[in-house]
Protein backbone atom coordinates (compact mmCIF):
# COMPACT_ATOMS: atom_id res chain seq x y z
CA UNK A 1 0.00 0.00 0.00
CA UNK A 2 1.70 3.73 -1.04
CA UNK A 3 0.02 5.07 2.16
CA UNK A 4 1.79 2.94 4.28
CA UNK A 5 5.38 2.68 2.59
CA UNK A 6 5.18 6.60 2.00
CA UNK A 7 4.56 6.77 5.98
CA UNK A 8 6.94 3.97 6.80
CA UNK A 9 9.73 6.29 4.75
CA UNK A 10 9.02 9.45 6.26
CA UNK A 11 8.92 8.70 9.91
CA UNK A 12 12.76 7.56 9.27
CA UNK A 13 13.85 10.69 8.80
CA UNK A 14 15.10 12.30 12.19
CA UNK A 15 14.40 15.86 11.25
CA UNK A 16 17.04 19.31 11.62
CA UNK A 17 16.10 21.06 14.57
CA UNK A 18 14.57 24.02 12.76
CA UNK A 19 12.35 21.51 10.70
CA UNK A 20 10.84 19.43 13.50
CA UNK A 21 7.26 21.67 13.38
CA UNK A 22 7.46 20.52 9.54
CA UNK A 23 8.49 16.85 9.96
CA UNK A 24 5.74 16.86 12.98
CA UNK A 25 2.92 18.34 10.39
CA UNK A 26 4.18 16.39 7.34
CA UNK A 27 4.03 13.19 9.88
CA UNK A 28 0.34 13.93 10.56
CA UNK A 29 -0.92 14.17 7.20
CA UNK A 30 1.02 10.97 6.23
CA UNK A 31 -0.66 9.42 8.82
CA UNK A 32 -4.23 10.31 8.09
CA UNK A 33 -3.42 9.61 4.89
CA UNK A 34 -2.81 6.09 6.06
CA UNK A 35 -5.48 5.58 8.28
CA UNK A 36 -7.56 6.79 5.87
CA UNK A 37 -6.66 4.04 2.93
CA UNK A 38 -6.76 1.50 5.58
CA UNK A 39 -11.17 2.38 7.01
CA UNK A 40 -11.47 2.75 3.36
CA UNK A 41 -10.07 -0.75 2.48
CA UNK A 42 -11.87 -2.20 5.40
CA UNK A 43 -15.45 -0.47 4.08
CA UNK A 44 -15.98 1.92 6.33
CA UNK A 45 -17.34 5.15 4.36
CA UNK A 46 -15.98 8.25 6.26
CA UNK A 47 -13.89 11.61 5.01
CA UNK A 48 -10.27 11.91 5.50
CA UNK A 49 -11.33 15.01 7.09
CA UNK A 50 -13.36 13.65 9.51
CA UNK A 51 -10.06 11.74 10.64
CA UNK A 52 -8.07 14.98 10.38
CA UNK A 53 -10.85 16.42 12.73
CA UNK A 54 -11.39 13.87 15.25
CA UNK A 55 -9.42 12.51 17.99
CA UNK A 56 -10.83 9.46 20.70
CA UNK A 57 -9.11 8.26 23.36
CA UNK A 58 -10.44 6.05 25.84
CA UNK A 59 -10.95 7.19 29.74
CA UNK A 60 -9.11 4.33 31.00
CA UNK A 61 -6.07 4.98 28.42
CA UNK A 62 -6.30 8.76 29.64
CA UNK A 63 -6.58 7.28 33.26
CA UNK A 64 -3.40 4.54 32.48
CA UNK A 65 -1.09 7.81 31.20
CA UNK A 66 -1.92 9.84 34.21
CA UNK A 67 -0.75 7.05 36.48
CA UNK A 68 2.58 6.80 34.31
CA UNK A 69 2.89 10.33 34.57
CA UNK A 70 2.78 10.59 38.48
CA UNK A 71 4.81 6.83 39.02
CA UNK A 72 7.46 8.96 37.09
CA UNK A 73 6.99 12.15 38.73
CA UNK A 74 7.61 9.98 41.96
CA UNK A 75 10.28 8.06 41.12
CA UNK A 76 12.14 11.01 40.13
CA UNK A 77 11.24 12.65 43.68
CA UNK A 78 12.28 9.18 45.56
CA UNK A 79 15.80 9.70 43.58
CA UNK A 80 15.95 13.13 44.89
CA UNK A 81 15.38 12.24 48.11
CA UNK A 82 17.82 9.30 48.47
CA UNK A 83 20.36 11.25 47.02
CA UNK A 84 19.93 14.31 49.34
CA UNK A 85 20.23 11.43 52.03
CA UNK A 86 23.18 10.19 50.74
CA UNK A 87 24.72 13.12 50.73
CA UNK A 88 24.29 13.74 54.41
CA UNK A 89 25.49 10.85 55.25
CA UNK A 90 28.78 11.31 53.56
CA UNK A 91 29.30 14.67 55.30
CA UNK A 92 28.04 13.60 58.48
CA UNK A 93 30.29 10.07 58.73
CA UNK A 94 33.25 12.47 57.23
CA UNK A 95 32.58 15.06 59.65
CA UNK A 96 31.90 12.87 62.56
CA UNK A 97 35.30 10.77 62.53
CA UNK A 98 37.00 10.32 65.88
CA UNK A 99 40.56 11.86 66.14
CA UNK A 100 41.87 8.26 68.17
CA UNK A 101 42.74 5.55 65.10
CA UNK A 102 41.88 3.31 68.11
CA UNK A 103 38.16 4.12 68.49
CA UNK A 104 37.29 3.09 65.07
CA UNK A 105 38.01 -0.47 66.42
CA UNK A 106 35.65 -0.69 68.21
Amino acid sequence: MAAWRSYMEHVKIKPNPDDNDAHIHATVLKQTKLIYKMARDLGFKIDETDIQGDAYASDGFIKTQIHQIDALIAIKNIAITLDSQHKFLIAFHTNNKPNDPDAQKN
